[in-house]
């Protein structure tokens, strides 16, 4: 998560989403930068809502516009099941070698699945209180050029964003019956991305 004052912009960074590579970018340009520790790197809408917004607003930046990636949801799932079967994943229940993605995905539609699986939810980090998708402007990554132009733009730098820590590519191919799944339960994610994200 990443601010600057003098672009009026808040980066959102969702996990899966060439975080790093737009972090290591942006950050000669930040004002306020948390990086390294997850829930810091990547702090949500509900959270920069809650806790940064109103310090913002007590230094007379309360107009800051957000800005955030979105993946496709099964790309999405994808990149986690493919990052955590990873062999340098330190806690090994949380990795997903050895499993297959079907395996992956069945897991991660269970109420409350194996910590392989605990993944989160793409919708939940742009919701607000009010709002499905409370995140002023949000890009498909699959629009990851789309994004750098306006980036480059708010910046007057030209941007072009890596892969940095990209995942391994390890076959993750899904069963229709899954995906169908996964399109009835998390029906929420391909509305934003269909919708809110371009």
């Amino acid at each position: 998560m990443m601010i600057s004052t003098k672009a009026n912009l808040a980066f959102l960074a969702m996990p899966r989403a060439a975080s790093t590579s737009i972090e290591e970018a942006l950050l000669p340009f930040a004002d306020i930068a948390f990086k390294g520790f997850p829930r810091f790197k990547h702090l949500n809408l509900a959270m920069y809502n809650l806790r940064l917004r109103p310090f913002l607003k007590a230094n007379n930046f309360e107009s800051l516009e957000t800005v955030a990636l979105f993946r496709e949801p099964v790309a999405w799932l994808q990149s986690w099941y493919q990052y955590r079967a990873d062999p340098k994943i330190k806690l090994k229940r949380n990795s997903s070698a050895g499993v297959s993605f079907n395996e992956f995905v069945e897991a991660y539609l269970m109420d409350d699945g194996p910590d392989f699986a605990k993944v989160g939810q793409q919708s939940r980090f742009v919701a607000s209180k009010t709002e499905t998708c409370g995140v002023d402007i949000l890009f498909k990554f699959e629009n990851l050029s789309g994004f750098a132009d306006f980036m480059s733009e708010k910046f007057l730098t030209e941007f072009a964003f890596g892969h940095a820590n990209a995942s391994n590519k390890k076959a993750a191919y899904l069963s229709p019956e899954l995906e169908r799944a996964l399109k009835d339960k998390f029906s929420i994610d391909y509305d934003i991305y269909e919708t809110f994200a371009k």
